[in-house]
Parts: C-alpha cells; structure tokens; sequence
C-alpha cells in the first residue's frame, strides 16, 4: 500500500527528505504570495486609471464650464449696455428686446448650474447671434447719433463765426 501523496516509483529515502517537503511549502507559500501581489498590483492599476479618469474628466468639464461662464458673461455686460443706450436714447424696443434677451440668458445661467446643461432649444451660440443683431443696431444708432452731433457742433460753429465781427 502507498502512502498518499508518495510517488510509488520513488525512491523510499526520498519519502523522508525534508528539503523535498520544504520546497513544496516554499513552492505553495511563492504562489501564495504571487497570487496576492498580482491581486494587489490590479486593484492599484485600476484605482490609479480611475483617478486619472477622473481627473481628467473634471479638467474637462472645469474648461468647459469656464468658457462657458465666459461666453454668457459677456453675453450678459453686451445685453446691460444695449439696454443702458436705450433707456437714455428712448429707444424702448431695442431696450425690451435686450431685457428679454437677458430674461433667457439669466435662465440659461440657472438650468447650467442646477442640472449642469441646457435646454436643447436655447443654445450660448443662439443667444450671441440675437445680441450681436442688438449691438449692430445699437451701433448703427450711436454712428448717426455721432453724425448728427457733428453736424450740430458744425452749425452752431458756423453760426459763431458769422456772428462775430472779423
């Protein structure tokens, strides 16, 4: 009868080696160890892949959100001087358009902070081209406001100049 885990074809002195049966542990201990550090090894790989995911993602999102800000703040300080012009000019429609043009952008501003988008149908770039028209017409309006004062100080210069003796 064999004893269990012997190999029968062995040598019987071998039965009794302890380097064989140190070299088993060793053997199982090494595997052990290797099975744990490739385990270890792993979950450090991911948990490294995913920080740099997800800083990568938040640098990202951080730009976007930056130009974002950007681009409606200067929406916004467009908006406050076309409707500053037309108050003082009395130019009352371009001074609604304007207030409703700053209505969106103000509700835009709030849909990006609470749900971190906007609706699909207002858009930064939509929201740009009506200002700009705005500020085309408010400049538009500024040039002949300008002409038209040069004109006046053209008059009452010319009105001064006949006026005194020479």
């Amino acid at each position: 009868m064999a004893a269990v885990g012997v190999d029968p074809s062995a040598n019987i002195d071998d039965v009794f080696d302890e380097e064989a049966e140190e070299d088993v542990i060793e053997g199982k201990q090494w595997m052990k160890l290797r099975k744990s550090r490739v385990k270890e090894g792993y979950r450090e790989g991911i948990s490294k892949g995913q920080d740099l995911t997800v800083q990568e993602g938040f640098n990202n999102g951080y730009r976007s959100a930056a130009e974002e800000a950007c681009q409606l703040g200067q929406l916004r300080g467009s908006l406050c001087a076309i409707i500053s012009h037309s108050s003082r000019k009395g130019q009352g429609g371009s001074q609604k358009e304007a207030e409703i043009l700053l209505e969106e952008v103000v509700h835009l501003e709030q849909e990006l902070r609470t749900h971190g988008q906007a609706e699909p149908n207002i858009t930064i770039a939509h929201l740009q081209r009506k200002a700009n028209e705005l500020l085309e017409i408010t400049c538009a309006s500024l040039k002949s406001e300008k002409v038209e004062r040069k004109t006046d100080v053209d008059t009452t210069q010319n009105q001064t100049d006949q006026t005194e003796p020479g």
